[in-house]
């Protein structure tokens, strides 16, 4: 199976949910574990999608097991509020906020006062908090993040994964290179020495990268 950039992912029943994002691979095991699908005709959000939810992938499509809905995957990015100082700080500091508030409505309104500054806490009722909703220590691989050598230089970026079906074991990359005229070579997983975000690198030179053939695959 292979994961291309922004190919679409549907349902089993053949509807749109969004688009491949990333690919989140496990960089000790170098497994494809989930999908980030990001928001489209279904999702709302950017949803992450458990790779055994797979049934089949295509260079243009990846098909879904089930009817999925957009609430049986979570967010890639959740958000929380988390209150600061714990729930009962908060309770307490959101009420003498609420008091000062009255204040400041009463004191505007006096005769003699055209204004008065509102009292407000300087520390936050709460703070915002984001987590991913990935296993520890897995990479949320973008498809397109640069590919380079050793040296760290550039020899192009990530157009397409390849895993194993029964596996879901990382065999090669696509790396395509070019403006115009696009050279697409495939790089096999164990010349990768260390992947993140928007990278992979590689311990190989560029000269080795350049000497491989020109794979033969499809441009949709």
């Amino acid at each position: 199976m292979h994961f291309k950039k922004n190919c679409d992912v549907l349902t089993h029943d053949k509807n749109t949910v969004g688009q491949i994002d990333r690919v989140v691979i496990d960089p000790t095991t170098d497994e494809v574990s989930h999908l980030v699908v990001k928001k489209g005709f279904l999702f709302t959000e950017d949803k992450v999608v458990p790779i055994t939810d797979i049934e089949t992938t295509s260079e243009k499509t990846v098909i879904l097991k089930k009817t999925a809905a957009p609430d049986d995957y979570p967010e890639f990015d959740e958000t929380q509020y988390v209150p600061n100082g714990g729930v009962e700080d908060f309770n307490r500091r959101q009420t003498d906020e609420a008091r000062k508030l009255l204040w400041y409505h009463s004191a505007v309104k006096a005769p003699n006062l055209k204004s008065a500054p509102y009292p407000s806490e300087q520390k936050p009722l709460y703070y915002k908090q984001t987590h991913r909703n990935i296993p520890d220590d897995a990479v949320a691989l973008e498809e397109g993040a640069d590919v380079t050598d050793t040296d760290g230089k550039q020899l192009g970026t990530i157009e397409d994964i390849y895993a194993e079906t029964e596996t879901f074991k990382v065999t090669h990359l696509l790396v395509s290179s070019g403006m115009i005229k696009k050279d697409r070579k495939l790089v096999p997983v164990n010349w990768i020495k260390d992947i993140v975000e928007d990278a992979v690198l590689l311990h190989i030179n560029s000269r080795v990268f350049e000497n491989l053939p020109n794979a033969d695959v499809d441009e949709a």
